[in-house]
C-alpha cells in the first residue's frame, strides 16, 4: 500500500495521510523497514485507544516498488451488501461468525465522505476500543435516515423497499452502523 497503484486502491483511501506522517519516523530511523514502521504504528495506535496488548516483533521486509501489488477491489465495499462481504472474507478464510467479530473494529474511527462516500462515526466513542458497535446494532432504535450515500449506493436502491420496512439506520446522530445492521436485518443467521 506504499506505492501506486495499490496506494490508490479504494480500500486504502485516506491512508496517504498516515503514510506521510510516518515518513518522519523513517527519516529518523532509516534502518527500520516501512513494513515494521506501519505495523508498529498500528499496534501502538490500537493500544492507545484501549485495545488489548498486541504482540509484535520486528523483521518484516519491504517490497520494492511494483512487487507484491494486490489487485484493487479485494477489500469490502460498504455499498454492496452481505454477499459481497462474504465473497471478500470467505476468500480470506473467514466464516460468518468471524466476519461479524471482525466488524467489531468499527467501534473505532469515522467514515469520511471524501474517501468512502459515507460520513460519520460508527459509535459515539470513536477513539475508544469497546463493544459499542455491537450494542448499538442490537439495542438502538433503527429508523430510515436520509444520507448522502443513498444517491450513489446501488445496493441501497436495489433494496429500498426492504430498507424502508426494516428501519435500518440509527435514530441517533452517528448512524453509521446501518451497514452492518443491513446484513443483520436481511440475513439474521449471518449475524449469529
Amino acid at each position: 500500500m506504499r506505492f501506486a497503484p495499490e496506494a490508490n486502491h479504494g480500500g486504502n483511501a485516506g491512508l496517504g495521510e498516515a503514510r506521510d506522517l510516518l515518513e518522519a519516523v523513517k527519516a529518523a530511523h532509516p534502518t527500520l523497514t516501512y513494513a515494521d514502521i506501519y505495523t508498529f504504528a498500528g499496534k501502538v495506535s490500537a493500544e492507545t485507544m484501549g485495545c488489548p496488548t498486541v504482540s509484535w516483533k520486528e523483521g518484516r521486509a519491504d517490497f520494492a516498488e511494483g512487487e507484491g501489488v494486490t489487485p484493487d477491489g479485494r477489500l469490502p465495499d460498504a455499498g454492496q451488501g452481505t454477499e459481497h462481504l462474504r465473497d471478500v472474507f470467505n476468500r480470506m478464510g473467514f466464516n460468518d461468525q468471524e466476519i461479524v467479530a471482525l466488524s467489531g473494529a468499527h467501534c473505532l474511527g469515522f467514515c469520511h465522505d471524501d474517501r468512502s462516500g459515507f460520513s460519520g462515526p460508527w459509535t459515539d466513542t470513536p477513539t475508544e476500543f469497546n463493544n459499542k458497535y455491537f450494542t448499538f446494532l442490537l439495542n438502538k432504535k433503527w429508523v430510515l435516515k436520509n444520507w448522502d450515500g443513498m444517491a450513489t449506493s446501488t445496493y441501497f436502491w436495489d433494496h429500498f423497499a426492504q430498507f424502508s420496512a426494516a428501519r435500518v439506520t440509527s435514530h441517533m446522530p452517528c448512524g453509521m452502523p446501518y451497514l452492518m445492521r443491513i446484513g443483520c436485518v436481511f440475513d439474521v443467521d449471518w449475524c449469529l
